[in-house]
């Protein structure tokens, strides 16, 4: 027996459709087409929904005869969880401008965010199993934005892990997008990162997911979560991803919602560089600097937040020994040096020398002229 009507709006019937789970905007508009109203579509009998495939059919009507609104929208108050429709004013346009945008959004938080700084959202992603490179790498890159950037990602472990502290560390506000639902613990997976979804919320950013409470979790959830991140940015950036990377599936979809896609090199003989380094093959923006996400989101550098080395002590905190070790070779080569070069002097393998040279750059200790050769930084 279905829930007794009482009155409902149309808003009412869209959030209806919208919390099944079982229809996509698209889906929605033409079910009410199709029946006039929303109302009459969930009044309807089931004979009358022949045009429709019969699995979700089925599944519609299951979903109606359990289904008590009220217990719902009291379980989403107690729990402080807010929700957006498609349909709604609020809803942040960035993401409502995707190919399939999610006809609603549950969320903790300031979501508002999402429209205010929606110029200097930046998506930043990567591996789950980040290495010691990525991490260093999405740390100094966050680092060298100005506050008006609105971090995004997905509170996995690795470089989204890495992307939600480093915002938070520098003061820059974050969002994350969960691929499960929203609970009385705000997330269900990975519980582990239970007190930084507290702390993204409590330093003014937000949570979203596109699924309904006490929903199961299950590996279709997780390309649902990326295209969110991609939608809700005006540019992603992959830091590290592997072959078959999510990361590198978030990338397909801001491109294909015409959104800047960005990509840091990595070692060629790094498992963890494959996806980004494909990336780069296929025209994607290099990035290698702070300076490079100002430039491929056209947006002017307010204050430059590159540190200034003033002496080689501050190298090896930035670098490691590998580090200290470049440096020193760069300044018995004249200031200036090819990377054949510094491998031979440095006697540290290729790999090791590239990774360092790049946290190197990010850092502005050194750059590179149009001859790919290493120059060290005015200040040592």
């Amino acid at each position: 027996m279905y829930f007794m009507l009482k009155n409902n709006s149309e808003r009412d019937f869209y959030f209806f459709f919208a919390y099944s789970d079982l229809f996509g905007a698209e889906k929605i508009s033409l079910i009410k087409n199709f029946f006039g109203t929303l109302e009459k579509a969930w009044l309807a009998e089931k004979i009358e929904w022949q045009e429709f495939k019969n699995s979700t059919v089925e599944k519609f009507f299951k979903f109606k005869k359990n289904f008590l609104p009220e217990r719902e929208k009291n379980y989403l108050q107690e729990n402080k969880i807010n929700y957006l429709l498609l349909i709604d004013e609020d809803y942040p346009s960035n993401l409502k401008n995707i190919s399939y945008p999610p006809p609603i959004i549950f969320y903790l938080g300031n979501i508002k965010l999402a429209e205010e700084q929606k110029e200097y959202s930046l998506a930043v992603v990567g591996s789950r199993i980040a290495s010691a490179y990525g991490r260093q790498v999405a740390k100094e890159l966050i680092a060298g934005l100005d506050k008006r950037f609105l971090i995004i990602s997905g509170l996995a472990f690795g470089i989204d892990t890495c992307a939600h502290r480093e915002a938070l560390a520098n003061g820059l506000k974050t969002g994350a997008v969960l691929g499960g639902p929203l609970e009385k613990d705000i997330i269900s997976c990975p519980a582990e990162n239970y007190w930084l979804a507290k702390k993204i919320i409590t330093d003014g950013g937000f949570i979203v997911t596109e699924f309904p409470p006490h929903s199961l979790i299950q590996k279709s959830n997780f390309p649902r979560r990326n295209r969110i991140i991609a939608g809700l940015c005006l540019g992603t950036l992959v830091v590290e991803a592997g072959r078959k990377s999510g990361a590198n599936k978030t990338a397909e979809y801001a491109r294909d919602a015409n959104r800047v896609v960005m990509a840091v090199p990595g070692s060629i003989y790094s498992e963890l560089s494959i996806g980004t380094n494909k990336l780069l093959k296929d025209h994607t923006d290099a990035v290698s600097g702070p300076e490079d996400i100002y430039r491929c989101l056209g947006i002017k550098i307010a204050n430059s937040k590159k540190p200034k080395i003033k002496n080689t002590e501050n190298i090896e905190k930035i670098a490691g020994e590998d580090g200290l070790k470049i440096i020193k070779s760069l300044l018995l080569l004249n200031k200036i040096a090819n990377i054949e070069e510094i491998i031979e002097n440095c006697q540290l393998d290729t790999p090791r020398v590239h990774s360092t040279l790049t946290i190197l750059e990010l850092s502005g200790i050194v750059s590179r002229n149009g001859s790919g050769q290493i120059l060290l930084s005015k200040n040592l």
